[in-house]
């Protein structure tokens, strides 16, 4: 009986973990364990809305160098871009005329390791982008306001390089990226909510889990109770 009551208060425990856990935003997945560059044009930041643009990327040995993911108009216009500095930090760079950027913490990118980077867009206008926030493991590592573009959809999303087929990430990586967007800046995420979601992506269905551990549990209860 005390087994099965321990089974069964571990298994509450998972259950609470996994809400806790829970992923908030709706995010479409675009990479998934990828071991070389790509693309998807399934963005659609138009003007008043936001997106957010966010990967899990894991090191291999040795960090390299060169665009790691970005933002662009079509396939040969990037807009925005997060690569590695020339002593392995995170830089973001962009193509857009005007606006103020504005440097946060620097983090570098470390070998044999997991990281979470992201791209945090809000176009103010259809010529305009209110706000550009490059992010890494949950602080903020650059911000760009009130950057002139020019109009039409911006749609093309990359990762391992720049949008274009430019400036190849050099080293190796394994990529999960997804993207969430809508309205206005709701989809502006901060920086700790990034890597909260993130975190919960890369979780396979927790509160499932947490519920097959409880059905163990009561199975338990009941063939002592027999």
């Amino acid at each position: 009986m005390k087994h099965g009551i321990m089974c069964l208060t571990l298994a509450l425990g998972a259950l609470f973990a996994a809400t806790a856990q829970a992923v908030t935003y709706t995010w479409t997945q675009v990479a998934d364990g990828a071991a070389s560059a790509g693309s998807q044009q399934a963005l659609n930041l138009y003007a008043n809305s936001s997106v957010t643009y966010a990967a899990s990327i894991t090191y291999g040995a040795a960090v390299g160098s060169g665009t790691l993911l970005s933002i662009g108009k079509g396939s040969n216009n990037c807009l925005f871009s997060v690569g590695l500095d020339a002593s392995g930090n995170y830089v973001l760079t962009t193509s857009t005329s005007g606006g103020t950027l504005t440097a946060g913490t620097t983090v570098a990118a470390a070998a044999d390791k997991r990281q979470t980077v992201a791209l945090s867009c809000y176009r103010s206008s259809g010529t305009q982008m209110g706000t550009v926030v490059l992010s890494v493991d949950g602080v903020v590592v650059a911000t760009l306001t009130s950057a002139t573009i020019t109009s039409g959809p911006i749609k093309w999303a990359e990762w391992g390089r720049k949008v274009g087929n430019a400036d190849a990430y050099t080293g190796s990586a394994e990529y999960d990226a997804w993207f969430t967007q809508g309205d206005g800046q709701d989809y502006l995420l901060d920086a700790a909510t990034i890597q909260k979601e993130v975190d919960g992506l890369l979780i396979p269905e927790p509160t499932a889990l947490a519920l097959l551990a409880l059905g163990a549990a009561a199975l338990a209860l009941r063939r002592r109770a027999a």
